[in-house]
């Protein structure tokens, strides 16, 4: 699974809705944030430091993703359901890394 919309479609749609719509007070009383025209995501640290990291519900995928993989899913974030432009690399994933939570998924994310 390498391409960005494959990756969002497995691991980022069933909470962020298909299309990163968002979803609110889904799984109990959690909101998921839109996605989709959400100006936060027009730099690329913001996704990356959420991926990495997690919050709230969403769990940490740094030990779940490569760093070519996140760096696909930021570029379909901000591209295809944003109109963003500039290309996200790997390289600019592994600097971030180190600093990452190290948790797993089904770990309490909050």
């Amino acid at each position: 699974m390498q391409g960005g919309a494959e990756i969002y479609a497995a691991a980022c749609q069933s909470c962020h809705m298909p299309g990163g719509v968002g979803a609110q007070g889904g799984a109990g009383t959690k909101n998921y944030p839109a996605l989709a025209g959400n100006p936060r995501l027009q730099s690329p640290q913001y996704p990356l430091t959420f991926i990495l990291n997690g919050a709230g519900a969403m769990p940490s995928f740094n030990r779940h993703l490569t760093d070519e993989q996140i760096a696909a899913v930021v570029n379909y974030l901000r591209h295809d359901l944003n109109d963003f432009e500039g290309d996200t690399a790997a390289s600019d994933v592994a600097p971030l890394r180190d600093g990452a939570r190290k948790t797993n998924l089904g770990d309490d994310a909050g």
